[in-house]
């Protein structure tokens, strides 16, 4: 994408404070296109001058989006073709002459003012095919955003009011009531981001089988069709959706999902506290540090308090996507975790394909309070933040060349900083976070990590004061998607969702035989072959960023690195030769 000019970033936020102006709420939304900057989508649009210049200062070179329905006053027409409008207007009679746009596909917006009282939502094809409206739950980009081209005004006139028939045309029929009190919001109803085209019907699929608790088929819908409206861009008809809701609905209900009790939420306190008391030292420990987190995150929706902690069910590669590592990772961190007595397995109870079970350990943590000064959040709400990779290798393969090089992340030590800031309730200084995450040179973690964490927008610093931003997660967020750390995520759920499909037709489908070779091609046998174990992952890593770090080192012989990985604190301890060989000949391998 060619770089915009300083006059176009500013044309644009001086637009988005016009928009504001006329009491049209509005957000930023990426550039190029129309998925939102915000953590909330639109629910977060405002008119205040403030933070729309925060946001624009931010995000110089974001579209603008402006909220439709009741809050801006706006009932847009989408019109992909304008056809689809003739077709329309010769069918029903003309339409006001009102405010129109040219959106970047080509098409066109009308724009009216939204009718007081009534409830109209998005829709798409209701009308007429190719003819979309935005009411509640929508939103546009207006000028001077752009897409595929750039958005531009056609016709600066007045809003004017849509016409009765249009109105009755998209009024929601009222449904019957069901005699009991409607079970609305849950979880997953009141997720927030959009679904975009392509994804709409296995999503909502998805979110129709999580709500399908037991309630009555009429509720189930109303659900599914507030999350199409706000949601889904563009929404799918509503005949598609009401669809969904009746095949879902036919199928047995899914249990609802549980809160922990609250005696075990205040046992989780105790094993927060022995979160903090711990010293994670080195990229392995950071890795169990985060399984270790994305436990207590499990604890807290589904733990159940026994004599020995918190009981949580979870499979390894469930805990492995919480915890943003590999599964085999995860296999490492829980040996970890078990060996410093802070976790147990208990898979008494397991079965079959369900997944076994962990124990948070609390007879340590309730001998002894958070060690560090840090004051608790006032909220009670800490570890909210997305657990966060390490950065990845690159190779790649350009005319029969290899080239290597390395995708920068913020990694695990951020995330550490970040949940000291969240534990201290958003602001500490620099010396008290050091203190909270065990490091003795304040210079190191304001260089190393602090300063990374201001770049991208997740803190402000403030002399010796650090302080996570107004939107740090909207900031994190963009740099997660940024650093492929979301698409990454999206690859390790299809292939784990693969891997369960695999095991549990293992039975039905055999694997066809390995034909034997020849005994002539045979050199000797597999008991003169010796066992070489897989290489640890641990290691691995701290040589994936060695050798980043120091390319023309790539040659030193194994015993040579093994001493330079321990020396230059890579590694907590010194690996020995060969096991350095092995992860060698992995990288080889993957190269």
């Amino acid at each position: 994408m060619i770089p915009e000019s300083a006059a176009g970033r500013a044309d644009r936020q001086r637009a988005a404070l016009d928009y504001a102006a006329r009491g049209w709420s509005v957000f930023p939304c990426r550039p190029g296109g129309k998925e939102p900057l915000t953590r909330r989508g639109h629910l977060d649009a405002s008119t205040d001058p403030r933070q729309i210049t925060a946001w624009f200062n931010r995000f110089p070179n974001a579209n603008v989006a402006v909220v439709t329905g009741e809050r801006s006053g706006l009932l847009v027409l989408d019109v992909d073709h304008p056809a689809a409008l003739d077709a329309l207007e010769a069918e029903r009679g003309k339409l006001p002459a009102t405010r129109t746009h040219a959106t970047g596909n080509g098409g066109m917006h009308c724009l009216y003012r939204y009718p007081a009282g009534e409830k109209i939502r998005n829709s798409a094809g209701k009308l007429a095919e190719r003819l979309d409206v935005r009411g509640e739950g929508g939103y546009i980009i207006v000028p001077p955003s752009s897409t595929t081209r750039p958005y531009e005004l056609l016709d600066q006139l007045t809003l004017a009011d849509a016409p009765a028939w249009l109105i009755e045309a998209l009024r929601q029929p009222q449904r019957a009531a069901s005699g009991a009190a409607r079970r609305i919001t849950t979880a997953v109803s009141t997720l927030d981001g959009p679904i975009p085209a392509g994804t709409r019907d296995d999503t909502l699929t998805s979110i129709a089988g999580r709500l399908h608790d037991g309630r009555t088929l009429e509720e189930l819908t109303e659900e599914l069709l507030e999350v199409n409206a706000n949601r889904c861009s563009p929404p799918l008809p509503d005949a598609q959706v009401e669809k969904i809701a009746r095949s879902i609905h036919a199928r047995t209900p899914c249990k609802q999902s549980r809160k922990a009790a609250p005696e075990v939420l205040e046992a989780l306190k105790g094993i927060e506290a022995e979160l903090w008391g711990h010293e994670w030292r080195g990229m392995g420990e950071l890795s169990a540090r985060d399984v270790y987190v994305a436990l207590i995150k499990a604890g807290r929706d589904h733990g159940e308090l026994i004599p020995a902690g918190v009981r949580v069910s979870i499979s390894v590669r469930a805990l492995a996507l919480a915890a943003a590592v590999s599964k085999r990772t995860a296999h490492y961190a829980l040996k970890r975790l078990k060996t410093a007595r802070l976790v147990r397995s208990d898979n008494a109870e397991r079965r079959g394909t369900h997944s076994g079970a962990l124990v948070l350990l609390t007879t340590r943590a309730n001998l002894h309070h958070s060690p560090t000064g840090l004051r608790r959040d006032s909220s009670g709400a800490t570890l909210r933040a997305p657990r966060l990779r390490w950065s990845a290798p690159i190779i790649e393969r350009v005319s029969g060349e290899v080239f290597r090089s390395t995708l920068r992340r913020q990694g695990k030590s951020c995330g550490a900083v970040i949940d000291a800031l969240e534990r201290a309730g958003g602001s500490a200084t620099v010396e008290e976070l050091a203190e909270a995450l065990h490091k003795s040179r304040t210079r190191d973690l304001r260089r190393r990590l602090i300063t990374r964490l201001e770049a991208a927008g997740v803190v402000e610093c403030s002399g010796n004061i650090v302080s996570l931003a107004r939107d740090w997660l909207d900031a994190l967020n963009i740099e997660r998607e940024s650093a492929g750390e979301i698409e990454a995520n999206r690859r390790d759920i299809a292939r784990y969702a693969r891997e369960r499909e695999a095991y549990r037709e293992r039975d039905r489908i055999k694997p066809e035989p390995v034909p034997e070779r020849p005994p002539e091609r045979i050199a000797g046998s597999v008991e003169e072959l010796e066992r070489i174990e897989d290489a640890d992952p641990e290691l691995v890593e701290a040589l994936v960023a060695y050798l980043d770090r120091y390319p023309r080192r790539r040659e030193e012989t194994p015993s040579w690195l093994s001493v330079a990985l321990w020396a230059d604190g890579y590694l907590p301890a010194k690996p020995t030769p060969g096991a350095v060989e092995v992860a060698l000949y992995e990288l080889r391998v993957a190269a």
